[in-house]
C-alpha cells in the first residue's frame, strides 16, 4: 500500500525543486548567493572601473572642461612637489590605521578572555 500524496498536483514542481535543494545543498547556496554577488560585482566593481577610466581624462586649464584625450597627466601630477606631501601623509595615515587595527585585533581577544566570569578569578590581561 502506497502512502497518500498530501500535495496537490500544482505543488509538484515546487516539491521537486525542494527535493533538489535538499539533495544538493551547495546548489542552494549558489542560488542564494548569486544575486547579491552579481549586484556587488556590477555596482562596486563597475564603479571602480568607471573611476579608473575617468582618471585618464584631463581638464582644459582655461575652460575647466573635461577633454576627451586620454593621458597620464593625472598620475604624473601625483608626483609634483605640491602633491607629494599629501600623498606621503595619506600613506603614513593608512599604515598607522592598519597597524592600530592589527594591534587591537590581536589584543582584544586576550583582554576579553581575561575578563572575569562568575565563579572564576581574573587573569592578568597583558601577559
Amino acid at each position: 500500500m502506497s502512502s497518500p500524496n498530501h500535495f496537490p498536483n500544482q505543488w509538484m514542481p515546487l516539491r521537486r525543486l525542494s527535493d533538489l535543494f535538499w539533495r544538493q545543498p551547495k546548489l542552494l547556496l549558489l542560488v542564494l548567493l548569486l544575486p547579491p554577488l552579481a549586484w556587488f560585482g556590477i555596482v562596486y566593481l563597475g564603479s571602480l572601473l568607471a573611476l579608473l577610466w575617468q582618471s585618464f581624462y584631463t581638464f582644459d586649464d582655461f575652460t575647466m572642461a573635461v577633454t576627451q584625450q586620454l593621458t597620464l597627466a593625472n598620475y604624473q601630477a601625483l608626483f609634483d612637489a605640491a602633491n607629494y606631501d599629501v600623498v606621503l601623509r595619506t600613506l603614513v595615515m593608512a599604515c598607522a590605521v592598519t597597524l592600530a587595527a592589527a594591534i587591537l585585533g590581536f589584543r582584544l581577544p586576550t583582554i576579553w578572555r581575561a575578563t572575569p566570569r562568575a565563579g572564576k578569578k581574573a587573569r592578568c590581561m597583558w601577559r
